[in-house]
């Protein structure tokens, strides 16, 4: 009984005995335990941050001034630890100077962030729907590149029409062929039931607009139930669905 393997054996027959029992956690348990207060620490103290960026995003202010590190969104950090955010004034006075959660990338990853969470939102909407149409145009950024945006317009669950953006990519090909594979791989990557396609709406250009080798036409040889309209009309394919709604 005095033996090193017999003392052994009965501490860990009596943990186990208790961890069986329910009176102790194992220690894979207690670890998980300390891990998940850590990241329920490590959001709260995310929670600030964040909640700044939206505030300047839906208020359409510039978040960062001539420097990073500063402007309204800092300055809305401020604000906070005045206020009384104990969370983040801790957090921001004893954490390391390269873990704040502050810098212009954490920024723009928030942003980017925010961006998937809503788009993911409007994609599912769009899916309930009975119905929708694609938005499409292109047009040169700051920087002369040929950007092409993509939304959509349906009618949702309130029986409102709405018009959402989903975003917009760099073109690689500004011929027919080029921009409805580009248009086609988005909404495909987005998740959209293509089944439920009933209009598009583009500009008059011939690329987009041709009634032989048109982006519409390509589409639309895809999609058959969609009908093209140009952009100043698009609102008329909705009128059918709208009214089937109401009545």
């Amino acid at each position: 009984m005095q033996s090193e393997w017999h003392r052994d054996s009965v501490s860990q027959s009596t943990d186990f005995l208790k961890i069986m029992s329910n009176k102790e956690k194992s220690i894979i348990d207690q670890l998980n335990t300390a891990q998940q207060s850590k990241i329920e620490q490590n959001r709260k103290r995310l929670v600030p941050i964040l909640s700044s960026i939206v505030f300047c995003a839906t208020h359409d202010l510039a978040i960062r001034g001539k420097l990073s590190c500063s402007g309204n969104f800092h300055d809305l950090l401020k604000f906070c630890v005045e206020s009384g955010d104990s969370v983040l004034s801790e957090h921001l006075s004893t954490c390391h100077s390269k873990a704040k959660y502050t810098s212009h990338c954490i920024q723009n990853e928030f942003i980017l962030l925010c961006g998937n969470v809503l788009c993911d939102q409007i994609i599912r909407e769009v899916n309930s729907s009975l119905s929708f149409s694609l938005l499409a145009d292109e047009t040169f950024d700051i920087a002369g590149i040929e950007q092409l945006s993509i939304g959509v317009r349906y009618v949702d669950s309130s029986k409102t029409i709405r018009e959402e953006f989903l975003g917009f990519s760099e073109l690689q090909t500004l011929d027919a062929v080029g921009i409805a594979t580009y248009i086609l791989t988005s909404v495909e990557k987005y998740g959209l039931d293509m089944n439920k396609l009933v209009g598009l709406g583009f500009d008059g250009c011939s690329v987009m607009a041709g009634k032989e080798n048109g982006v519409q036409k390509i589409i639309c040889d895809k999609y058959p139930k969609a009908k093209f309209f140009h952009c100043a009309s698009i609102c008329s394919s909705y009128l059918p669905i709208r009214n089937n709604i109401l009545d």
